[in-house]
């Protein structure tokens, strides 16, 4: 044989082709031996290479099989367990501790019983040992806990191995126990309930009341129950050696094996048979049979039941059902019979109806129903059904009460002879009546009265006493039926009846007077056609009150009018008899004339006389007063008194004198009303009338102008909504004065800031007042609001509280302005005298020539004010102001620049104003600096001049205005315009909307005090196109000269004339003013005569008269003033100069002299070469020279 291979020849072989492969080079290897020994170096080399790589896929290959098998392992189906003998878990798989809900670190290395439930573990320490020994065909089944005390039922099974062949690591010989874990929870689950399923049935099958058969598909016994055994009287035993068909009764015997194909085919089946017990009993029986499963057979499951009650029951049910659907038949009758009563609106539909079910329902072969007659002496036959019976008599309409019918009226209950031809009443048959052989009438009751009969006859045996309960049945439902026919005629009736008041009162409602007589012939047409009268007629007293006389009459056809042939009936006078009775209330009634009293005759000839036939009179009163009545006239009496038509009577009666009073009270009313409505347009002022709830009831032409609304709108609505009130200054809407009059009950008015926003959006300033309008009760019953447009007023009174604002800030002004100019005066003249003291010093000189500059821009500042006040010093000419414009238009568009157009168009043949030029150019350069302030971006300014005239009705609506011929000089541009709210405060000083510093806020008072000082007028209004508009108006001069103020002569320097025993007398009252002038004239040499008023000064004079020179005096001194002190001295020295002096920009015709003669006006504050300077000139202009 051949040596075997070595399992490393073929590694050889591979490390040879490798080594080879490799291309190794041994050429420098010293000698043979060494090269082969190098050789094999190498290939052994190559060998362990190659060994290593299959040992590394060995190893992959050995862990890919160990994890394959782990996962098969953990994630088996069933739990693996490895335990050792004493019990200990070796391993566990995870399927295992997923079913504990534990780890498996946790469970590995635990004794297995510590996972057994404590009712199990007995058995498990008892059959453990032996389980382990020879566990092949065993199982253990225990109750497993797991973690939170989850429990498992599971099967245990298993097998003995060697731990050294299994275990890692173990050499031991050991044995384990490896073991499968199954969860046979539901399993356990299933045979339990299976378990008590089959108690359960067993159970059922022994208790049940009937008998219970279980027998194979042939029929013998498999099974029975006590009850089967106690009924037929077999023992179990006996009954289980029986086939089914030993139980049937012999009629039954043959029926047994077809009912055995019919249950094999059907599966279950439910039959009626006879069972026959051990005694001979049958026992009728119900057999439930279905097939079933019984050890792995079909069987057959049969419950028997006994029904000899049942049959017994059942057949006394169809006795009862039998009279029940009689009894049935008999309700369904009723029924139907009061569903006919209760739908029919026809009472003869529904007598007709019930007689058809009454005589089906008994089988009669014809039927009657009559009702009474005649007082109850006849019958009046409603309906008649004699089917087939033949009969040869005429059907009456009327039959007499008599025989059987009078029994049946005289008992109220039903009779019935089945005999009736061979009773005593056959012999009250008329002639050719049918042939009665049974007879059965019913009275017709209700409400205790009897209406008449029901009666059927020929019934085929006889009628019943049945029959005779449904007759009284039958008999109550046709009295309801017969008594509905009265009610629903009477309801027909009364329907026609209110319709017919309904129609009538309807008419009169809100009838205009003009149709009154119209709509009573149409009422007296509704009213005898209700009543079925052949004449209506309503014949009124000749009074006028109550309608002069007047006749109103209505004929049916085919009746000739009577009204024309009572043309001058009087009531009192022709039908006096009968007024006496109607006087008292009463409604005459009678069938004919001759009915009337003797005492009538006088009546009974008048009617007789016009053809009247009076039957029914109905009175109609007024005031307590018989006004007339109403008359119906019948061709036939019968029914012509019905309460219902003397109702009508009445009733129409009383709603016709109604109408005819309620057509002179209108008649009456419409006549105050044009009256009132004529007053009320007549008034000037608004007037609104509301009603207590505030609605408006009434407004006149002024009231519909101021609040937009027209009377016929405003009508009915609110006060609140048609007259809209509100604040003039907060617009806040203010109460309703009819609230508050309704509230206080008496007489409330409106402030005067009230402003009514009409129905447009128009605002009227109004005064108002609202009054309660009262009954003749004195209880309120409205609200008169009366009120007039007070706009015109209001603004008229606006524009004289402006204008007296402005006058008194004019004299505050000018007060302060005197004030100012004295102080100024204290200041400019310390300043010169100071500046004479300090000329070497120049630095001093420098400082107070500073101050007196601020002191000179103070003075003009003073000057605006003084211009406000008009107290400034004017030069009046006659001046053209096309051409003083003109002159200025250069200058004024300088002041305001290139970015604002100035535009002027001069009027024509523009009239020749008395003016001074140089405050005119004040006045336009004031107007352009305020417009271009107000245009920073640009804009138009636009003068125009013309002639204007304003007349007395101007003046009315514009206070600020005054009669006279005038030059406007409008001044407009288009900037942004003044406010509304601060239109009247722009004339005022020191106002302005400018920036801090920015504005004195003096220009615009300049411009007003100069224009008033001119005699002129001056208004602000906003341009139409946007923009301030100031309309200037300059007084036209007179042909004659105007007599100006003097020009003051120039100032010379005459300060450094010697004054030396030269003598003043200086009047001034303020100190420190008084102080200034002293020092000045002492400094220039003059002695001072020093007076603190005027009375003290014309005191000095009378003492100093001869050494006096001349006399400065201020205008304005307390206890006199300047010009009493002048008229004291020029009485004493008619010669005597005297210079005044003021604060205010007087001129000598202001103070009340002349100039020249002496006088002089110096104006404060004055400079010490000035007052010096016309103390000389005064001195000298006497004529005589100053003492040395």
């Amino acid at each position: 044989m051949p040596e075997p291979k070595s399992p490393f020849s073929g590694l050889r072989e591979k490390a040879e082709r490798l080594l080879n492969n490799r291309d190794v080079d041994v050429s420098g290897a010293p000698s043979d031996d060494v090269r082969r020994l190098l050789h094999e170096l190498q290939v052994h080399q190559a060998e362990l290479e190659i060994q290593n790589e299959e040992l590394r896929d060995a190893q992959n290959e050995l862990e890919a099989s160990r994890h394959y098998y782990s996962q098969l392992y953990n994630h088996a189906p069933v739990g693996y367990l490895a335990v050792d003998g004493a019990g200990i878990i070796l391993q566990a798989n995870r399927t295992f501790s997923e079913m504990l809900g534990e780890d498996v670190s946790d469970i590995v290395r635990k004794p297995l019983s510590g996972f057994i439930d404590e009712r199990d573990r007995g058995v498990y320490f008892s059959r453990f040992k032996a389980f382990f020994k020879m566990p092949e065909d065993k199982t253990l089944n225990v109750h497993l806990v797991g973690r939170g005390g989850t429990e498992v039922f599971a099967r245990l099974e298993g097998r003995v191995v060697s731990q050294a062949g299994m275990m890692p690591g173990i050499k031991t010989d050991a044995l384990m126990l490896l073991m499968t874990v199954s969860d046979v929870t539901a399993l356990k689950r299933t045979e339990a309930a299976l378990q008590r399923s089959e108690e359960r049935y067993r159970d059922f099958f022994n208790n049940m009341g009937d008998a219970v058969f279980l027998h194979d598909l042939s029929g013998r016994m498999l099974d029975v129950n006590p009850v089967a055994c106690e009924r037929f009287g077999y023992t179990r035993e006996e009954l289980l050696r029986m086939s089914v068909s030993q139980l049937s009764a012999s009629d039954s015997d043959a029926l047994v094996p077809r009912r055995m194909q019919e249950l094999a085919l059907e599966g279950m089946l439910v039959y009626e048979t006879a069972h026959i017990t051990r005694g001979g009993v049958v026992i009728p029986t119900q057999l439930n049979c279905r097939i079933v499963e019984h050890e792995g057979n079909k069987a057959v499951l049969s419950v028997a039941r006994d029904i000899s009650d049942w049959k017994r029951a059942r057949e006394a049910l169809e006795e009862t059902l039998n009279a029940s659907r009689k009894r049935e038949a008999e309700v369904s009758a009723l029924l139907e019979g009061a569903h006919i009563v209760l739908d029919a609106l026809d009472a003869d539909a529904a007598i007709r109806g019930l007689c058809a079910i009454y005589k089906e329902l008994t089988g009669a072969a014809a039927a009657f129903v009559a009702v009474t007659a005649d007082g109850g002496r006849s019958n009046k036959i409603k309906h008649l059904d004699l089917g087939a019976l033949p009969c040869s008599m005429p059907l009456p309409d009327f039959t007499p009460v008599r025989g059987l019918r009078d029994l049946v009226y005289g008992r109220r209950m039903p009779v019935l002879d089945n005999d009736f031809m061979r009773s005593e009443w056959a012999r009250l048959l008329p002639k050719g009546h049918i042939a009665l052989e049974s007879v059965l009438i019913a009275p017709l009751v209700i409400h205790d009265r009897v209406l008449g009969l029901l009666g059927l006859a020929n019934k085929p045996g006889g009628f019943t006493e049945e029959d005779l309960k449904m007759a009284r049945a039958f008999g109550e439902q046709v009295a309801i039926a017969c008594h509905n026919g009265e009610m629903l005629d009477a309801l027909r009736f009364r329907v026609r009846f209110e319709e017919t008041l309904t129609m009538i009162s309807t008419g009169f409602i809100n009838l205009r007077p003009e149709y009154v007589d119209e709509q009573i012939t149409a009422a007296l047409r509704s009213v005898g056609q209700l009543c079925g009268a052949d004449r209506c007629m309503v014949l009124l007293n000749g009074e006028k009150d109550f309608g002069g006389g007047k006749i109103y009459e209505w004929c049916a056809a085919g009746v000739a009018p009577r009204s024309k042939d009572m043309a001058d009936f009087s009531l009192r006078r022709d039908l006096s008899y009968l007024a006496s009775r109607m006087s008292a209330g009463e409604i005459v009634h009678f069938h004919s004339l001759a009915e009337l009293p003797p005492e009538a005759d006088a009546d009974r000839a008048f009617l007789e006389n016009v053809g009247v036939g009076v039957h029914i009179m109905a009175p109609m009163s007024l005031r307590g007063k018989l006004a007339g009545f109403l008359s119906l006239d019948f061709a036939e009496c019968q029914g012509t008194c019905k309460p219902e038509n003397l109702l009508l009577l009445k009733l129409f009666g009383e709603m016709l004198i109604g109408a005819l009073e309620r057509r002179r009270t209108e008649t009456a009313l419409l006549e105050n009303e044009e009256n009132l409505t004529i007053t009320l347009q007549s008034i000037g002022d608004a007037v609104i009338a509301t009603d207590t709830e505030g609605r408006v009831r009434r407004m006149n032409f002024i009231a519909e102008q101021l609040t937009g609304w027209t009377s016929s709108e405003a009508l009915g609505r609110r006060l609140s909504e048609v007259f809209h009130i509100v604040n003039a200054d907060s617009r806040r809407p203010l109460p309703n004065p009819v609230d508050r009059v309704l509230q206080e009950g008496k007489v409330v008015g409106l402030a005067d800031d009230t402003i009514l926003i009409g129905r447009d959006g128009a605002e009227h300033r109004i005064a108002d007042s609202g009054a309660p309008i009262r009954s003749a009760e004195k209880s309120v019953v409205g609200v008169v609001l009366v009120f007039r447009d007070i706009s015109e007023r209001h603004s008229l009174e606006q524009q004289y509280r402006q204008s007296q604002r402005l006058e008194a800030v004019g004299q505050l002004s000018g007060g302060v302005a005197h004030d100012f100019n004295n102080l100024l005066q204290v200041i400019t003249g310390y300043l010169d005298m100071a500046m004479d003291e300090v000329s070497s010093n120049e630095r001093a000189v420098d400082d107070l020539r500073q101050i007196r500059k601020a002191a000179e821009r103070a003075t003009v500042l003073v000057r605006q004010l003084l211009a406000f006040s008009r107290r400034q010093n004017m030069k009046m000419e006659r001046l053209n102001m096309n051409d003083a414009i003109s002159n200025l238009l250069k200058m004024l568009t300088r002041i305001i620049g290139e970015h604002i157009v100035l535009d002027f168009t001069p009027g024509f043949e523009l009239k020749t104003a008395l003016a001074d030029p140089g405050q005119i150019e004040q006045v336009l350069m004031n107007l352009a600096v305020n417009s271009r302030d107000a245009m920073p971006k640009g804009g138009r300014i636009s003068i125009e001049t013309r002639n204007v005239g304003i007349g007395p009705e101007f003046c009315e609506q514009n206070l600020w205005a005054r009669v006279g011929e005038y030059v406007l000089l409008s001044f407009a541009d288009n900037g942004p315009g003044i406010a509304s709210e601060i239109r009247g405060r722009v004339f005022e000083p020191f106002f302005t909307t400018k920036d801090v510093g920015k504005g004195t806020g003096l220009g615009l008072s300049t411009v007003y005090g100069i224009v008033k000082q001119h005699g002129g007028l001056i208004h602000l209004d906003n341009a139409p196109g946007g923009g301030a508009l100031f309309r200037l108006y300059i007084p036209v001069a007179p042909v004659e000269k105007p007599r100006g103020a003097m020009p003051e002569p120039a100032a010379r320097d005459l300060s450094a004339a010697p004054f030396s025993n030269c003598t003043i007398l200086l009047a001034e009252d303020d100190p420190m003013v008084r102080g200034v002038a002293l020092r000045m004239l002492q400094k220039a040499g003059c002695r001072i005569i020093v007076a603190t008023n005027g009375e003290e000064a014309m005191r000095l004079f009378d003492e100093h008269a001869k050494e006096v020179d001349l006399a400065l005096l201020d205008v304005m001194m307390p206890k006199a003033s300047g010009r009493e002190v002048a008229d004291h001295i020029r009485a004493v020295d008619s010669s005597m100069p005297i210079l005044f002096c003021t604060g205010y920009d007087y001129n000598l015709i202001d103070v009340g002299l002349s100039p020249g003669d002496g006088v002089r006006l110096v104006h404060k504050p004055y400079e010490r070469q000035s007052l010096l300077g016309a103390v000389r000139e005064m001195l000298e202009s006497r004529n005589r020279p100053a003492r040395e």
